[in-house]
């Protein structure tokens, strides 16, 4: 509502006759958006259901590529991720089958959870899809 006043009254950057279209655009864009992350959250839950993110962490734990090891590969999964995905979807998806396995490594949660978060930006500046 503050912006709304702020954009109409005291910039005057937007137009009382524009407010229907950007209310319809955002609008458009926030379906997108939930629609993505809503089959993301199905494809967890269908993983979570199936098991296989334990499975995929115990294949990965026998590959015996330890923390390092593990960690770059997860950086690799992730970079290549961020340049064709939304973040929220990548960690709905990915962060199911990879946590099992850095839990088990030993791997601190917190730096997990920074490296998914950082790896996904970083991705996201790069061709071809280039969000950021």
């Amino acid at each position: 509502v503050y912006s709304f006043f702020v954009a109409i009254f005291v910039y005057k950057d937007l137009k009382l006759s524009d407010v229907p279209k950007v209310l319809r655009d955002s609008a458009n864009m926030s379906a997108m958006l939930l629609y993505i992350i809503t089959n993301a959250v199905l494809f967890s839950f269908v993983l979570t259901n199936e098991n296989l993110p334990h499975q995929l962490a115990d294949w990965l734990l026998s590959m015996n590529l330890g923390q390092n090891g593990f960690l770059f590969v997860v950086n690799l999964v992730l970079l290549g991720a961020g340049n064709f995905m939304d973040p929220s979807s990548i960690i709905l998806i990915m962060a199911p089958i990879f946590f099992p396995a850095a839990m088990q490594l030993g791997v601190n949660p917190v730096h997990f959870g920074i490296l998914i978060d950082v790896n996904m930006e970083v991705g996201l500046c790069h061709p071809p899809v280039g969000l950021n």
